[in-house]
């Protein structure tokens, strides 16, 4: 344990008291900064506030109370996490190995020796979208990998994921981000704040300071019309779509809203009831049924199923599935229709758009129209054509041409284009692989012209019958047989068969060799079969076995087999759905070569040093990438430099001026001019006034400041910028707090008050200014002389303090009685 150290020399005596009287295995008397601790453990100790546990060990403390540093290896829960380097906490970590963190908690999975969160509901997943098994009480989904809770009414869900509980899948669903409370995921009740609820159902960011005769849409003013789709600003009116002359009442209300005998919009129509405002269409308590012989599905409900058995109908959502339409009046469907605007279809489902009340469908492909011929988004297996505004099938492979009868697949534009000629079916414009009825179709993949008298034992080649002893262009003839290379002695049966055809349990030749499919009547090399090679996207790596993920964008693809073709950082499939990252070719589950600036052990690919192209280890490179050179010295490859712009996208580093290479900043730092000073921390870090990274502090309030991760006062010597609301470089804030009275140092207001301009001598690196030629902490930003001169007076009265307390404790030491007695006092 440690004892905390005040600013009182007392209180000091107390703790170091402690230590000796209570802690035999008191190893230090040394003061640990920041966190002002005497050392008592091995450990370490730790509070919610402050923690010094050393590696291999976590901090189970659950408020501020000083406690003992844990073994990992008991147990660490969510929230905390496994030290795994002194005084570095592994978020979530459970385990680690090589000061790195090799296994997480329940409900997080490992990535890039980090410990994220699993979806909600999961307690192991491989990603950041894939579950392999819920928690207790959720239900596992295997289609989409995901864990639902199960729920008979959204009440179910509002402990669980604050949503809606979805009538089809019979589990809770969230809410869009920007709803507080919604009965579908398109259908929102209430908006979060900074939001405005639509007549549609769903919100649309505010527009500040909306001018009178203005609604807002998508966080933008429009001018007010009787189609308005959020409240018009009216002065103090509400329910208003346009307002009176003057601007001060409603003219027109909104949709279903109408005048009371007053003129106020305040009154809803027949059948609906006001929520949030405004008013929506009610839901009966009786949803109706649905079959093949009757329908009396109530308004605002839909048919999920049309059965000989009547089933029960359900609330309408934009996920129905098209032909799945809501019903506008009891018993009546409007086809794709998903919202209702009295008896009339408001929203249609993708896929259809809004004529007149009801829905039509958009042309093939199209996911997203308003009209006819015109589309703005395309399902998931098309894309569109900016030029026509068309969607156009987007092929993956081959086999996805031939299935729509459309040809063959360019890779390059992921368009099926026509086979060209007397070719029925091809695999490129230069390859056939099926002829028309009065054409031969080749072993070379052409079209030749058939022969009229062709006998047994005979081959067609460019309409010339020659014997099929010789070199074989098609198939030879044996009575009706197909793909023969030659025929029995009987002259109707082959005997052998065309290349990469075998015979089946008949002697026929109607089997291909593996690798190889029938297209027309010959066999070919197959085409890429997702169910052979898996597909992938950014999101979902399904590979098989001895294939790579080809993916550039975030759409779905096929794989590919595994070749020097797959990019770096990628890597081949050594198990199905595992990839193993830089790899190049598996043998036996593992990886058996590595790419380029990798290097293999274990079956698994790690990286070379920086700028290393070939190594035998990390530490021992063989050649390097172009424009680096081999230090003969370190064996390693630098970056040569002038300047320290030339390092910033090569190793977020700086120009040594010594050796004239890139290196490193330190840990933490974005931008650096030198090793020990940084002008731009990484996230989850807060750049100081002197160049430093120290931890971010979260949830900060206006008027504080972040001191080493803890929040501070703004009330005189700061060490990073003050929270003034959105203000940024603030030293001081404004009585409400809301931009800055004063900037940081050697940063000047501009003519609109705000801290961007940088003092004589100094210039701007990222958003704070620092002395010309220099970094931070070189000069720009450091302590004044009268600051060093106070804190080295501070220095030297703590070191007097020390060494009495400490000449006390070897006086004391020698008489326990005495130190009891001194303990309980200040106990």
């Amino acid at each position: 344990m440690y004892g905390c150290l005040n600013q009182t020399p007392i209180i000091v005596l107390r703790y170091i008291l402690q230590c000796f009287s209570k802690y035999s295995n008191c190893v230090s008397y040394s003061l640990i900064l920041p966190y002002r601790y005497f050392r008592m453990t091995e450990s370490g100790v730790c509070s919610n506030m402050a923690a010094t546990c050393n590696a291999q060990y976590y901090c189970p403390a659950q408020d501020q109370t000083i406690v003992d540093c844990q073994p990992c290896s008991e147990g660490v829960s969510y929230g905390s996490g496994c030290y795994c380097k002194d005084h570095v906490q592994s978020y979530n970590c459970s385990e680690c190995r090589d000061q790195k963190c090799v296994k997480c908690i329940p409900e997080t999975y490992l990535e890039a020796g980090e410990c994220e969160d699993c979806p909600h509901g999961c307690e192991t997943c491989t990603d950041g979208s894939t579950c392999t098994k819920c928690i207790q009480g959720y239900v596992f989904h295997p289609d989409s990998k995901s864990c639902a809770f199960p729920c008979t009414s959204s009440s179910d869900c509002l402990d669980i994921t604050g949503g809606f509980c979805d009538q089809k899948s019979k589990t809770c669903k969230h809410c869009a981000e920007e709803c507080l409370d919604c009965t579908s995921e398109t259908t929102c009740n209430v908006c979060g704040y900074n939001y405005v609820m639509t007549t549609l159902g769903t919100c649309t960011p505010e527009c500040k300071g909306l001018q009178t005769g203005f609604y807002c849409l998508d966080g933008q003013p429009h001018p007010c019309s009787d189609d308005s789709t959020s409240e018009c600003n009216c002065g103090r009116s509400a329910g208003c779509a346009t307002c009176s002359s003057d601007g001060k009442s409603c003219q027109v209300c909104l949709l279903h809203i109408q005048k009371d005998s007053a003129g106020n919009c305040t009154q809803c129509e027949h059948g609906f009831a006001m929520n949030e405002g405004l008013c929506w269409a009610e839901i009966s308590e009786d949803p109706g049924t649905c079959s093949f012989e009757e329908t009396t599905c109530a308004k605002g409900h839909y048919c999920p199923e049309f059965a000989s058995v009547p089933v029960a109908c359900l609330p309408c959502t934009e996920d129905m599935g098209l032909g799945h339409g809501c019903f506008c009046e009891v018993g009546v469907s409007l086809g794709d229709c998903w919202s209702c605007a009295g008896t009339q279809c408001a929203k249609c489902l993708s896929g259809t758009f809004l004529v007149e009340g009801a829905c039509a469908d958009c042309a093939e492909g199209c996911k997203k129209c308003e009209r006819e011929g015109k589309c703005d988004e395309c399902w998931e297996d098309y894309k569109l054509d900016p030029e026509t505004q068309q969607c156009v099938f987007k092929c993956r492979s081959n086999l996805d041409c031939f299935d729509r009868d459309e040809g063959f697949c360019d890779m390059e534009s992921e368009k099926c284009l026509a086979c060209v000629g007397t070719c029925e079916a091809c695999t490129s414009l230069d390859f056939c692989n099926a002829c028309s009825a009065v054409f031969v179709t080749t072993t070379n993949g052409t079209c030749e012209p058939s022969c009229s008298n062709l006998h047994n034992g005979q081959f067609c080649d460019n309409g010339e019958s020659k014997m099929c002893f010789q070199d074989l262009t098609s198939e030879c003839k044996c009575g009706s047989a197909k793909n023969c290379a030659s025929c029995e002695p009987s002259g109707n049966t082959c005997s052998t068969c065309l290349p990469h055809t075998a015979k089946d349990s008949s002697g026929a030749c109607t089997e291909c060799e593996p690798g190889y499919h029938i297209v027309g009547t010959m066999c070919w090399p197959q085409q890429q079969d997702i169910s052979v090679s898996g597909t992938c996207s950014y999101t979902e790596l399904e590979c098989k076995t001895g294939y790579y993920c080809p993916v550039e964008y975030g759409d779905v693809v096929a794989c590919l087999p595994c070749s020097e073709g797959i990019d770096f950082s990628d890597g081949c499939f050594c198990e199905d759905s595992v990839q193993t990252f830089s790899c190049l070719s598996c043998f036996a589950g593992q990886c058996s070569k590595c790419m380029q600036e990798s290097f293999l052990i274990d079956g698994q690919c790690h990286y070379c040093s920086n700028g290393c192209l070939t190594c035998t280890d990390e530490d021992t490179c063989v050649a390097c990438l172009e424009n680096y050179v081999m230090d003969e010295v370190s064996g390693q490859c630098t970056f040569p430099c002038t300047a320290h712009n030339q390092c910033h996208e090569i190793l977020d580093g700086f120009c040594d001026p010594v050796s004239q290479s890139c290196q490193p900043c330190a840990e933490n730092c974005n931008f650096c001019s030198n090793f020990e000073s940084c002008s731009n921390c990484r996230i989850g870090f807060v750049t100081t006034t002197a160049g430093e990274c120290t931890e971010e502090c979260f949830r900060i309030k206006d008027g504080y400041y972040c001191n080493n991760g803890v929040p501070s006062l703004c009330n005189g010597i700061i060490t990073s910028q003050c929270k003034c609301a959105d203000a940024m470089n603030c030293g001081s804030c404004t009585e409400d707090f809301k931009d800055c009275a004063e900037c940081l140092p050697h940063m000047l207001k501009d003519r609109n008050g705000k801290c961007k301009l940088c003092a004589e001598g100094y210039q701007k690196q990222q958003y704070m200014c620092w002395a010309d030629g220099t970094q931070a902490g070189e000069q720009g930003n450091k302590l004044s002389g009268i600051q060093i001169t106070a804190i080295i007076l501070s220095v030297v009265a703590i070191v007097i303090v020390i060494g009495s307390t400490i000449t006390l404790i070897q006086k004391y030491k020698r008489r326990i009685t005495r130190v009891a007695k001194v303990e309980t006092y200040y106990n």
